[in-house]
């Protein structure tokens, strides 16, 4: 995970701490974690069980079963599957949490729901002491805003299943780095986290043990993240095709991640890779306003047209190496605007997959650092999951170095994953 907020004086977890002791809810003096034996949580990752202790795990076919398939198919295996894990101890039901903050499902909430009703138990940890919760207030960033919604009617499903006493443990217990669930809150990005909490005390202080009173999430039904993202886009689209089309059934991931440019304001392309040319399909108004393409003169031609004599026919040719190994290529090189006046670009060419296969590629333009580090971070967890991401190639076909790339936010850097994360498939 990132690097957690600073414990400063005013932070949420002192906000917590400070409003359950005035409101006379006692609090354990000690630090929780799973490794104090009066804690509740349990790490489930399997080198801290027995053999006869070893859970059902989880596979690929589960995970695209409950991130795709119908409430009525995911209703007959739940039984059997509601605790299922992989070796680290992360359960399915920490992945469905965290997918239905992002997702195209389009019942991704359900699921969940689903999934407590039929015993999934909330109230266990990973190998790196990381809860629920931990993953959830990390994750929960926008945009786009209602992403926070997503996050209250996830807490309040969380309280239905763990009681008032639980959801406070899970609150307080500490990671492997010794930040709890409220130390991943950042109030500039989630200005609800008060609500959140507020909704948490007054259930602590509550004779109730599960005060229906109280709730952090009012309203409809949260959207889909495809759908409220869609409403948010500014693109320019080929005639006869929508932002909707080609968003349909994209990886959650890289919905954030056509989100998070738009929101930016950043300058980019979209290129569907079934097409033989790699044919342009939308274009965001801030490349137009910088090369001085009209989306008229882009829409359906190959993004060669930016290259001009001076441009540097290796990174051209680490280019053509990322498309044809479904790779992602960080490169830089001279492009030629349309009155034919050049600047450097700075140039992300990053895969989009769809129903489980690479479908789009996007290409940004003086890429900002924080999305090229999502998306080496995003290579990371796909290979962990089994699934096949291509490579990362950039200047020079080395590694970036860690101050500037690629730091897994579940694990400690180090010189191994760091190469492991560079190597070209």
């Amino acid at each position: 995970m990132a690097e957690a907020p600073s414990a400063a004086d005013g932070s949420p977890k002192d906000y917590f701490l400070q409003q359950l002791v005035g409101k006379g809810v006692r609090v354990d003096p000690k630090p929780l974690s799973f490794k104090n034996p009066a804690s509740k949580i349990t790490c489930v990752a399997l080198k801290y069980r027995t053999a006869e202790e070893l859970p059902e795990m989880y596979d690929k076919p589960l995970l695209k079963l409950m991130y795709e398939g119908s409430l009525e198919e995911i209703r007959e295996k739940v039984p059997q599957m509601s605790n299922a894990q992989n070796a680290n101890g992360e359960t399915v039901l920490m992945k469905c949490c965290r997918r239905a903050l992002y997702t195209t499902s389009k019942n991704p909430l359900a699921v969940v729901s689903l999934l407590l009703k039929e015993g999934a138990d909330p109230m266990v940890c990973c190998d790196s002491g990381k809860n629920v919760l931990h993953d959830l207030f990390w994750s929960a960033k926008p945009p786009p805003p209602d992403v926070l919604e997503a996050m209250e009617a996830l807490v309040d499903m969380l309280h239905a299943a763990t009681g008032k006493e639980g959801l406070v443990e899970m609150m307080l217990s500490e990671d492997k780095h010794g930040y709890t669930p409220l130390d991943y809150f950042v109030p500039e990005q989630q200005p609800n986290w008060r609500k959140v909490v507020d909704t948490i005390i007054a259930w602590a202080a509550s004779e109730q043990e599960h005060d229906a009173t109280f709730s952090c999430h009012e309203g409809p039904p949260v959207q889909s993240l495809a759908d409220r993202v869609v409403s948010n886009l500014e693109l320019c689209t080929e005639s006869g095709t929508t932002v909707a089309d080609f968003m349909k059934d994209m990886e959650p991931a890289d919905v954030q991640v056509v989100a998070q440019l738009c929101a930016r304001r950043c300058s980019f392309l979209v290129s569907d890779c079934s097409d033989p040319d790699a044919a342009i399909i939308a274009v965001s108004p801030a490349f137009v306003d910088r090369t001085g393409y009209a989306s008229e003169d882009v829409l359906g031609r190959n993004c060669r047209f930016l290259q001009g004599p001076g441009t540097s026919v290796q990174q051209v040719d680490r280019i053509r190496r990322a498309l044809a190994t479904k790779s992602t290529a960080d490169v830089s090189l001279l492009n030629y605007k349309k009155d034919g006046s050049t600047f450097t670009n700075r140039f992300l060419l990053t895969p989009l997959r769809a129903a489980g296969q690479v479908r789009y590629y996007v290409g940004i333009q003086n890429c900002p650092d924080v999305i090229a580090d999502d998306r080496r971070r995003n290579v990371l967890r796909l290979r962990r999951e089994g699934i096949d991401a291509g490579g990362w190639i950039d200047d020079g076909d080395e590694p970036v170095r860690a101050a500037k790339r690629g730091r897994d936010p579940d694990d400690e850097p180090n010189a191994k994953r760091r190469k492991e994360g560079c190597a070209l498939s």
